[in-house]
């Protein structure tokens, strides 16, 4: 990547149009502020990103600005992984709170009413460096700063947020000012058959709301479910991938997760075998395509299923994967317990697979740190996800979550918080027996450990 500084005077951007439409201002007269988050980008991502491309991209996501070109400091983070929350405050600052604030994150000087906007750098033995968008220079003489902006990162430890399965969980959670993430299954073959497809998922308010969409893309449902497949057919393949980058360009700001527990023939199409081999290839592809302001994952193994010859010992196959594929920006696993009904003992339980193939893997919720021990080096610090977990039969020996289940849930995310997962989504808000829908007491436990964790209570 090339030196992370940036004028917003830049010959080649000065002149585009900042914000949502046509006319108004220009980057060059107005683009501090996003000249600022572009070398912030720059620098935690190790992007070559922009002006001009951010700003399209911003645009497209359209919560960010009001006016058609005033940029909201605090509608920002929700869109970056990267950033957990976000800060500002106006006054003074000595160099000392200066030095605090950026052990926090990322911190942008305000001078004047909101007139110019530069990002602090570094502070070196009480001398702070400055790149001004200005001139795209950088300087020690940083003036009199009148406010502070700062995007907090993710290296802070926090606890695990809570999430649900399906879009009306993303719903409630929205209705309930719960603030997480929503996994959303996508049947991409849907899309493809439609005539006039839309690829606007309209996700916009729930990131407003700070419920963060994890699109999990399928091409139609699992062979057992009377389905084609989670993925596609050989003859299938481009189209699909071709929809998944357009559904990318339609919805900045959400993740994506490409297929679904790859490992498990029920997932595989009809017609073709999923091998890992396959699957390394066509995420390539996409991660070479993505756009700015998504964020790709590969799909989570089931990290309970042998049953494939393609993939078998998983710890094998996933870890030759992960070695293979060009990038990720973040991680994203499954991890249940087996019951009877939800067992607190088993989240941290240490019983282990007695059988090859899987000899030695977890067989209850510590399955996910059997995952998380085979990631190569080169991602260990990308955040990691849960995007699906629950108990798999109730205390009747029935397949879903057991009505009671509201205690178990928060020593699950417990759990996850110390493991460092960032979201951790709960399968699932409706359909099938793991509905949570109709089960009060559970719902109202997400409510209250959510309020905990942000201290509202």
């Amino acid at each position: 990547m090339n030196d992370i500084a940036l004028s917003q005077r830049d010959p080649r951007w000065a002149n585009r149009d900042l914000g949502e439409t046509l006319g108004g201002k220009t980057i060059g007269e107005a683009g501090c502020l996003l000249t600022c988050l572009a070398i912030i980008l720059r620098k935690v991502y190790g992007t070559d990103v922009i002006p001009p491309t951010l700003n399209n991209a911003l645009a497209r996501a359209s919560t960010p600005f009001v006016d058609d070109d005033t940029l909201v400091w605090d509608k920002l983070w929700p869109l970056f992984y990267k950033f957990i929350s976000s800060y500002r405050q106006d006054g003074s600052f000595s160099i000392s709170g200066l030095s605090d604030l950026m052990r926090r994150g990322e911190v942008v000087l305000r001078y004047g009413n909101s007139v110019h906007f530069v990002y602090l750098e570094s502070i070196d033995d009480g001398v702070p460096t400055i790149i001004d968008p200005y001139t795209g220079k950088r300087c020690s003489d940083i003036g009199v700063p009148t406010g502070v902006r700062v995007l907090n990162t993710v290296h802070i430890q926090q606890p695990t947020m809570v999430g649900l399965h399906d879009r009306s969980g993303g719903d409630w959670m929205v209705c309930n000012g719960v603030k997480g993430a929503c996994t959303i299954p996508l049947y991409v073959k849907h899309i493809m058959d439609d005539i006039n497809p839309n690829y606007n998922l309209g996700l916009s308010y729930m990131i407003t709301a700070d419920v963060h969409p994890i699109i999990s893309c399928r091409y139609h449902y699992a062979t057992d479910d009377g389905g084609a497949g989670t993925s596609p057919p050989a003859s299938m393949v481009s189209k699909f991938e071709n929809v998944i980058i357009k559904l990318m360009e339609a919805n900045p700001g959400c993740s994506f997760v490409y297929l679904n527990e790859m490992n498990n023939p029920r997932e595989h199409s009809c017609e073709d075998v999923l091998t890992p081999s396959w699957y390394v290839e066509s995420y390539n592809r996409l991660w070479s395509r993505k756009p700015e302001l998504v964020y790709l994952s590969p799909g989570a193994i089931d990290p309970y299923n042998a049953e494939s010859d393609a993939w078998h010992d998983w710890r094998v196959t996933w870890r030759w994967c992960l070695d293979n594929i060009k990038g990720a920006d973040f991680l994203a696993f499954h991890a249940y317990t087996h019951g009877p009904g939800p067992i607190i003992e088993q989240i941290t339980s240490t019983q282990e697979f007695g059988d090859p193939p899987l000899l030695g893997v977890y067989y209850d919720m510590m399955v996910l740190k059997s995952q998380q021990d085979i990631v190569p080096a080169r991602f260990v610090d990308l955040p990691q996800y849960v995007t699906e977990f629950n108990h798999f039969r109730k205390r009747d020996g029935m397949l879903g979550w057991d009505r009671y289940a509201g205690e178990y849930m928060i020593k699950c995310y417990e759990f996850f918080s110390k493991q460092g997962i960032v979201y951790a989504t709960a399968f699932r808000y409706n359909f099938n027996q793991w509905r949570l829908d109709d089960k009060s007491s559970v719902l109202d436990a997400i409510i209250s450990y959510d309020k905990v964790i942000r201290g509202l209570s």
